[in-house]
């Protein structure tokens, strides 16, 4: 009888709880068996590039700690830090776009969010969209009043993590990625785990070879996004 009575529970449950996800996705349905729940396990990367990014550092040993997210884009939508947030790290997430910036800033009011654009130094720049979603940056300018990208290192100078070490980094800025990455002292924060992307060739060279100068390793290829451990102290 108690086992009837567990199936019949287990049944119930299993397909109120698909009615509920179809519900909260808009309708979109997942049909998801009673295994399939218990061992689903959540990513909310574009590539899943979070799922790596967390067993990478509990592999070393890292359960909470630090995040720097550039070219953050959204709080939950292609999130590589979400994950991590969730399991409670906290950091830094940095966009150009201050509606984004407000978005972290309502649904993590305990990290550190800044409206900036990134570069390798003091650069004017302007900003054009690709698409709805998505904006880039175009070096140069003129006048006095042209906005201006700034370091890496100078925000994290004004941050309440300055000088403390970076167990992830994540840069995703459409084409300034590698500017982004050179404007860190590297040797200072020492970020355990990176992913970057690489839109061109050109610039997987330039990140490959810093990076390994760095003392990284490139671990793995996801989409467009290189992930990178570090292998000295």
């Amino acid at each position: 009888m108690v086992t009837i009575l567990r199936y019949t529970a287990s049944r119930f449950a299993t397909k109120f709880v698909n009615v509920l996800i179809t519900w909260l996705r808009n309708g979109q349905p997942l049909e998801l068996s009673r295994e399939e729940i218990r061992h689903f396990i959540p990513s909310f990367s574009q590539f899943g590039e979070d799922r790596l990014v967390k067993e990478l550092l509990v592999g070393k040993g890292v359960t909470k700690g630090i995040y720097v997210d550039v070219g953050a884009f959204h709080p939950v939508l292609f999130s590589n830090t979400l994950l991590l947030w969730k399991a409670g790290f906290r950091g830094v997430n940095i966009d150009m776009n201050p509606e984004k910036v407000k978005r972290f800033r309502d649904l993590r009011p305990d990290d550190w969010n800044v409206c900036a654009a990134v570069s390798d130094a003091s650069h004017p720049y302007e900003r054009s969209e690709i698409n709805q979603a998505t904006e880039c940056i175009t070096l140069g300018g003129a006048g006095e009043r042209a906005q201006r990208t700034v370091t890496l290192d100078s925000i994290l100078e004004a941050s309440p993590f300055r000088e403390q070490p970076i167990d992830y980094l994540n840069i995703d800025c459409e084409g300034q990625d590698f500017a982004v990455l050179v404007s860190l002292n590297i040797d200072a924060y020492r970020p355990k785990v990176i992913t970057i992307e690489a839109l061109s060739e050109s610039t997987d060279v330039k990140v490959r070879d810093h990076l390994v100068r760095a003392g990284y390793e490139l671990l793995a290829i996801a989409g467009l996004t290189r992930v990178f451990v570090r292998t000295v102290g």
